[in-house]
């Protein structure tokens, strides 16, 4: 067997949202809503909550602000709850917003220059569809406390196609949050549409690239979780970290910034780890010429992940590829097997789609390296309608033309006559 490496992640990740959640807690026991909000907002913590923790703060939280002993920030917190897991608690998502205005308002009675007292009334008004009463409330926020995440929402909602004005986006606000610019980015990346000129979309991408930059800015201020520091609120919720290298792995990956790509992909795999940075990681590498890495990774995902067919084939003839040149002929053939049942499951359309068949092809051609390598050929393992079959989408594929001449080569070494082989080489 092939020595493989494995992403031996640290289990930091899950004990910096544990440690994340404590402090919440913590803060919550005290009475101080106003810590548990910074704490926890902007964050994927109710995500890692189960819905009977959820539903005790609720109530907990509920009781602290009825009594009249809470401050503007138990109301506020009771936004946050409702406006991330209002489901566990009714399936009228309209009502839940109702109720989360009625809270803001009761937050803004209070204390009326509260930011996100005026944040929390426009997002309910938002996603009721009340754009008016919505920007209205946003823009208040806006002014009281710049919110980097908030300044994208509000250029959306004021031009009704926002890449025919991009290049009109003000000066970034200064937020102090990491996650306001991971959000801001992901808002301005959805306003890229079939339709959006070359110039625009370069501008988006620019701003995009700026924002997710600045994010991972702020988390190594802040003290990012790997550097064994004392870390802020916000660096501690390193699941929006790895996300932020994501996305910024793929912009640098289109910009064919390859090494910068790799460096901030390894960066957010070195918290935690999910598909999207496992597969933007081995592009990356691919480019590079890094094969061994891109192998692991590649069986990594073909191992541990349920991949489409068309991922896996692509992988496996990655792996096989390497694997073939470094003597590891016999793990080929276990890649190709399991290779070749995922594409006989395959409807005889699907077959035979331009990146399955030309995949498969590779993946074939490895097969009968390994097989001749191993002095096991027979002319029975070879299947040159694949290459031709794949031919058909580009005839001038370079590649396959290199692989129907492989497969020419192996139909020599094992003899044999007649049939396809004879009419293709006759």
């Amino acid at each position: 067997q092939t020595q493989r490496i494995r992403w031996r992640l640290p289990q930091y990740s899950q004990q910096t949202m544990d440690r994340l959640i404590s402090q919440g807690m913590h803060s919550f026991s005290q009475g101080d809503h106003a810590r548990m909000h910074a704490l926890w907002s902007g964050t994927t913590v109710f995500s890692h909550l189960d819905n009977e923790a959820i539903a005790s703060l609720l109530t907990s939280i509920q009781a602290t602000a009825g009594s009249g002993q809470g401050s503007e920030w138990s109301w506020l917190m009771l936004c946050l709850v409702y406006l991330d897991s209002s489901d566990q608690f009714t399936e009228d998502r309209s009502a839940a917003l109702r109720q989360v205005g009625e809270w803001a308002q009761r937050a803004l009675a209070m204390s009326p220059g509260n930011a996100y007292g005026h944040r929390y009334l426009g997002s309910a008004h938002y996603w009721l569809d009340e754009p008016e009463p919505a920007l209205a409330a946003y823009r208040k926020s806006h002014a009281l406390q710049p919110q980097v995440d908030l300044q994208a929402r509000i250029f959306e909602m004021e031009h009704a196609v926002p890449w025919r004005s991009i290049f009109s986006y003000p000066e970034l606000a200064d937020s102090p949050a990491a996650p306001d610019y991971y959000t801001a980015g992901v808002t301005v990346g959805k306003w890229k549409r079939p339709d959006t000129d070359a110039a625009a979309l370069q501008e988006i991408e620019r701003l995009q690239t700026t924002l997710y930059e600045r994010c991972l800015e702020r988390f190594a201020s802040a003290g990012t979780p790997a550097n064994g520091q004392e870390a802020a609120p916000a660096a501690l919720d390193i699941h929006t970290y790895a996300m932020c290298c994501n996305n910024l792995g793929v912009l640098y990956n289109a910009q064919e910034q390859y090494e910068q790509a790799a460096a901030v992909l390894e960066a957010g795999l070195q918290q935690t780890c999910f598909q999207a940075l496992l597969e933007n990681l081995r592009h990356a590498y691919r480019q590079l010429g890094n094969r061994k890495q891109a192998t692991d990774l590649s069986l990594l995902l073909m191992e541990d992940y349920a991949l489409d067919t068309g991922l896996h084939l692509d992988c496996a003839q990655t792996a096989c590829a390497y694997l073939n040149e470094t003597g590891h002929h016999q793990d080929v053939l276990d890649i190709v097997a399991e290779a070749e049942r995922r594409y006989a499951q395959l409807s005889p359309q699907q077959q035979q789609a331009q990146w399955e068949v030309r995949s498969m092809s590779f993946v074939h051609a490895h097969k009968v390296t390994a097989l001749r390598a191993l002095g096991q050929l027979k002319a029975s393992h070879l299947q040159p309608e694949l290459v031709e079959i794949a031919l058909r989408h580009d005839p001038g594929d370079a590649q396959l033309l290199g692989i129907r001449a492989h497969m020419q080569g192996a139909r020599q070494q094992v003899g044999g006559k007649g049939g396809f082989w004879s009419r293709l080489f006759g």
